[in-house]
């Protein structure tokens, strides 16, 4: 590496400045030099600029106000209004019941005026979802109140009537409520009314049957007929249905009008035949209207002949009611004895 000698007083020049040799002789390198060189070179730091951001508040304008969401309202339901929407009063002469909500364990239901049976639940999406009476909840839950635990419903005792079985009782309570169902009938499609009742098995499980009980459509015009038992001999809690034993009186009324005797909740009693087979003969005794008008009775015996397996208890059923059971599936009986027999005090009140 080469070397430098300054003397005192040389002068050194870098950039625009110039620096004075203090030191006789100093021998420096040309690297040392390069380094103060550059040294000199370097500018000094300097500060960055500070920046300064200004903000307008603009006051609020038609053009710049986000729009507000807007909200159609809903109309509250009324609860007959609900009751039409689940077809709850679609049958025939349910449209003038009367329809409330109810808070029952917790839970809200639509109950139904007449009979005070709740029909649906309103579930967690604010819908509302029909019961069931075939799932034995629900059928506890809706009928419960009109079906009393405790209460005598099947009776085991066989009833013979000239030496031969007739069959056993069953004290159903009325449930206020029926249904329709299309059936076929001479050739065509009836609409076939059933009532509701209800029975406690022994072991106090709760039941629904659906009694078959007469067509609006069936033709001649004829009344509808049911029994009525008024005599005071008879045990206070059992209907005599035995065919032959007397106290009742075969009540003849049309349809709708039949329907507003019963009361929700009155014992109805059935008789659960032991014959497999009835007459389907159509009488006519000009002196006797109820037997001239029976088109009823002969559809009724026409399904319990032909469609057993829908219209009645099987054999195996009909034993075991000797021991207090009922069959645990959904049960329609067709009553070939002049209709579901109820009690009244005196006969007056059979047709009111």
């Amino acid at each position: 590496m080469s070397e430098n000698r300054l003397k005192v007083g040389d002068l050194i020049k870098v950039g625009n400045k110039v620096f004075i040799a203090r030191i006789a002789g100093a021998a420096i390198s040309t690297a040392l030099l390069i380094l103060i060189l550059l040294s000199a070179c370097t500018p000094a730091p300097t500060t960055a600029p500070t920046l300064t951001a200004t903000i307008t508040l603009q006051p609020p304008t038609a053009t710049n106000i986000p729009p507000t969401p807007t909200v159609t309202p809903v109309p509250t339901q009324s609860p007959e209004q609900v009751a039409d929407g689940l077809g709850l009063r679609s049958e025939p002469l349910y449209e003038g019941r009367t329809f409330s909500t109810k808070k029952i364990n917790g839970a809200t239901y639509l109950v139904d005026g007449y009979n005070d049976v709740p029909k649906a639940v309103l579930q967690e999406d604010g819908t509302w979802s029909k019961l069931d009476y075939t799932n034995p909840g629900d059928a506890e839950l809706m009928y419960g109140h009109l079906v009393p635990e405790g209460g005598e419903y099947i009776f085991p005792d066989m009833i013979f009537s000239g030496g031969a079985a007739k069959g056993r009782v069953v004290e159903a309570r009325y449930l206020g409520d029926w249904e329709t169902g299309r059936v076929e009938y001479q050739g065509g499609e009836l609409n076939l009314l059933h009532l509701l009742v209800g029975l406690r098995d022994g072991g106090g499980e709760i039941h629904v049957v659906r009694l078959a009980y007469d067509s609006p459509d069936l033709q001649p015009v004829h009344p509808s007929l049911f029994k009525c038992f008024t005599n005071k001999n008879d045990p206070e809690n059992v209907l005599n249905l035995d065919p032959g034993g007397g106290g009742s009186s075969v009540v003849d009324l049309p349809l709708e009008k039949s329907l507003k005797v019963f009361y929700p909740g009155e014992r109805m009693g059935v008789l659960i035949n032991e014959q497999d087979y009835f007459d389907e003969k159509l009488w006519f005794d000009k002196n006797y209207p109820v037997i001239l008008n029976n088109v009823q009775t002969v559809m009724l015996r026409h399904l319990y002949n032909t469609d057993p397996a829908n219209y009645r208890l099987s054999s195996d059923e009909r034993s075991a009611l000797e021991r207090y059971q009922w069959p645990d599936r959904p049960v329609t009986l067709s009553l070939v004895n002049d209709g579901p027999a109820i009690r009244r005090a005196i006969f007056e009140d059979c047709y009111k």
